[in-house]
């Protein structure tokens, strides 16, 4: 017996995108490696449907979560990396942690710690 992740799959997209207020502005430096040297590029702009989800008290421990760190859960459409820069009311968070929600194949979110 199969089970149904694809319902899971579009669950979550059709969660995150219904409960999500505005989606996130992510900013992504490019650049690249030519001769050695690290040229940087611009930054290019994306943006993430996804959610600020509450964090508990239980999880700060000051080596992950640290007090005044958000934790963002974003539809599965934008990969996040290690650093994507996400703009929340005019603050700039620096990527701390990417996870994958991944039970099987199928991919159903991300949740993305920031920190200002």
């Amino acid at each position: 017996m199969n089970f149904p992740y694809a319902r899971l799959q579009a669950s979550a997209d059709r969660l995150l995108t219904r409960f999500n207020e505005s989606p996130f502005e992510v900013i992504r430096k490019g650049g690249v490696m030519f001769s050695g040297e690290y040229i940087e590029n611009s930054e290019a702009t994306f943006s993430a449907v996804g959610v600020i989800v509450p964090r508990e008290k239980t999880k700060i421990n000051n080596t992950t979560t640290q007090i005044g760190d958000l934790i963002i859960t974003i539809r599965r459409d934008f990969v996040p990396l290690m650093s994507d820069i996400f703009v929340i009311d005019g603050g700039r968070y620096n990527v701390v942690n990417i996870e994958n929600f991944k039970p099987s194949v199928t991919e159903l979110c991300y949740r993305v710690i920031v920190r200002k």
